[in-house]
């Protein structure tokens, strides 16, 4: 019985100690945000990508992060996003603009499935 109450305990010490380490940190500062780290991390809204809905990610070798979306190919090279779209007349071209899939494979190489294939 001893045994059952001193794992109520813990687990009741668990559970409280998050609670009791933000009160002992006090109020936070006039204007600070919550979600800040020091200034260390930075949030920033792209209005370009609102209505753009994400259905792959995949990351390559080189630390890009690739997005494919219902209208376009996006790469994130962690300053700027940049767009890849169909062209017709450029051979290597994307297939679609509609990316289904992505993946990068052993050599590093990313391929890309499109409602049209590819």
């Amino acid at each position: 019985m001893k045994r059952r109450w001193q794992r109520v305990g813990v687990a009741l010490a668990t559970a409280l100690l998050p609670i009791v380490a933000c009160a002992a940190t006090g109020p936070p500062e006039p204007g600070a945000r919550p979600w800040a780290l020091e200034g260390q991390l930075v949030f920033q809204h792209l209005a370009e990508l609102e209505t753009m809905a994400v259905g792959a990610i995949a990351q390559d070798p080189q630390g890009f992060l690739w997005f494919g979306t219902q209208t376009t190919l996006l790469r994130w090279d962690g300053v700027r996003l940049r767009s890849y779209a169909r062209n017709p007349e450029a051979s290597g071209s994307l297939a679609d603009n509609f990316i289904r899939s992505l993946l990068v494979d052993e050599s590093g190489r990313i391929w890309v499935g499109s409602n049209s294939g590819g």
